[in-house]
């Protein structure tokens, strides 16, 4: 039997609108602006815990499956750099308009990233967030490597994730049997500080970690 055909256009939206309803679905009881609301600014404050506060000398965060921006906005406005990955480029274009800073905000796909995954260019991060995202890619080993060789030593990566990790394919959603943490360790990463999620401001199941690159 052939196997499941990854569908990314699920992932194709025409407005900030249907974006919003892709990146947070309904859950626990909120609308997706209702979550966009509440989720952003909390998982905003997570990681800011964990980063130096901006200086002359700016920190540079990776925000992998960053879709229209809505954690590179607020790190914007804090003060750091980001850049932001997304297949889709649909979610790149509407990331844009959405962040709207180009001097703290710059958008690839990850092909563009991974080419220049461990060169000068990129391997300069202090920071790497993926929220929603590394549940949701059909080549989670490799995204794990371009992460991990972009990342300074000792850079956190960020996880928001469910339990259960699921992929878009030709008629619906799949679980692929693959787990994250396992994969996180096996390139490399240590798991420093992990919390069960659940409501009323996330879904049950939902897991926030924080890694670090040995």
């Amino acid at each position: 039997m052939a196997s499941p055909t990854y569908d990314p256009t699920v992932f194709n939206v025409a407005s900030e609108r249907q974006a919003k309803d892709i990146i947070l679905t309904p859950e626990a009881g909120m609308t997706p602006d209702e979550r966009w609301e509440k989720e952003t600014p909390d998982v905003f404050q997570r990681m800011v815990g964990f980063l130096e506060p901006p200086t002359d000398a700016p920190s540079v965060i990776l925000d992998w499956g960053c879709g229209i921006g809505r954690l590179a906005k607020p790190l914007c406005e804090w003060g750091v750099h980001v850049v932001g990955v997304d297949i889709s480029p649909d979610m790149r274009r509407l990331a844009r308009y959405y962040v709207g800073d180009e001097e703290r905000f710059r958008v690839v796909a990850p092909a563009v990233y991974e080419e220049g995954a461990g060169s000068s260019t990129y391997a300069c991060f202090d920071a790497a967030v993926a929220t929603w995202s590394l549940q949701h890619i059909p080549k989670l080993e490799r995204a794990i490597a371009a992460i991990r060789r972009t990342l300074k030593p000792r850079a956190p990566l960020f996880l928001l994730n469910r339990v259960e990790r699921v992929i878009p394919v030709v008629g619906g959603w799949m679980p692929d049997g693959k787990d994250v943490p396992t994969a996180l360790r096996a390139a490399g990463f240590k798991l420093e500080e992990e919390e069960q999620l659940g409501p009323p401001l996330y879904a049950a199941g939902s897991v926030w970690s924080v890694w670090r690159a040995a």
